[in-house]
């Protein structure tokens, strides 16, 4: 049991990193669209 919960903190941790990197990733493209609407 306890292995188990530890596994799945871990492959949380792991999946809450990677939807970070995804979201600022899109958070960024969104920036540079948005800034570019903007402009024209």
């Amino acid at each position: 049991m306890k292995a188990k919960q530890g596994q799945t903190k871990a492959s949380k941790g792991a999946l809450s990193k990677t939807q970070e990197v995804l979201y600022g990733r899109d958070f960024k493209q969104a920036d540079k669209i948005f800034k570019r609407s903007r402009k024209s």
